[in-house]
């Protein structure tokens, strides 16, 4: 792997960081935010699930459907948040005993779909300006709030990633026994994935997350300045 593509690669992973942790105390600030206007936790809850319903609907349903497409068993789906010991939790959906392997892509399948989400959305909007034709304003207005709705319900809960951590360190070991008996070079691979093409898309997909990152700073900033008040 060159070094631009690894300077873009390790910028996306800590972008990603970034909005991880950000989403979390956005969400915190806002549900704040509703308790100090309605004194009411019931009330709270409801303007929350409203507010984050289209990404809560999709983070679900990430989950049901790549479990689905895996053979696992799907339970109840829920899209209303629950106030938890960890935080506000917007959603939830059974999912069924499986291997470590499934559990890790079931968990990680509204995370991935985010990011296609994202990255389509402001792809879209890109091209309209490199075509220098005029944006219509529900672009303007639509592609924000996706930006906003994708970005702060994308990230799985540590229930949700349970077995991709097994699978990490599954994968790295599978790597170092190849290297160290010479069967095969893992560097091989990262060399053949290091193209132009494969530097020009996390470049852009840096862009594009660093646009969904101002749009939370920008609310969590007036969010927390309204709670001062």
């Amino acid at each position: 792997m060159d070094n631009s593509t690894a300077v873009f690669v390790i910028i996306f992973i800590l972008e990603l960081l970034i909005i991880y942790f950000v989403s979390r105390q956005l969400i915190q600030a806002i549900g704040r935010f509703f308790y100090c206007l309605t004194h009411s936790q019931s009330k709270t809850v409801t303007l929350l699930a409203l507010l984050f319903l289209p990404g809560t609907v999709i983070h679900e349903l990430a989950h049901v459907l790549t479990a689905g497409v895996l053979l696992v068993n799907v339970g109840e789906i829920e899209f209303m948040p629950k106030v938890t010991e960890e935080g506000v939790k917007l959603g939830s959906a059974q999912i069924g005993q499986t291997d470590m392997f499934r559990r890790a892509l079931i968990g990680v399948a509204p995370v991935l779909v985010g990011l296609s989400l994202l990255i389509s959305s402001i792809w879209y909007v890109n091209n309209l300006l490199r075509l220098d034709v005029p944006i219509p304003i529900w672009v303007w207005i639509l592609a924000p709030y996706i930006l906003f709705e994708v970005s702060n319900t994308m990230f799985s809960s540590k229930k949700d990633m349970e077995g991709l951590a097994g699978v990490v360190i599954l994968i790295v070991s599978l790597f170092i026994a190849l290297y160290l008996t010479n069967i095969y070079n893992p560097i091989n691979l990262l060399t053949f994935i290091s193209t132009p093409q494969i530097a020009d898309f996390f470049k852009r997909a840096d862009l594009f997350l660093a646009t969904a990152l101002i749009i939370d700073l920008l609310i969590l900033s007036f969010a927390k300045l309204l709670l001062k008040r």
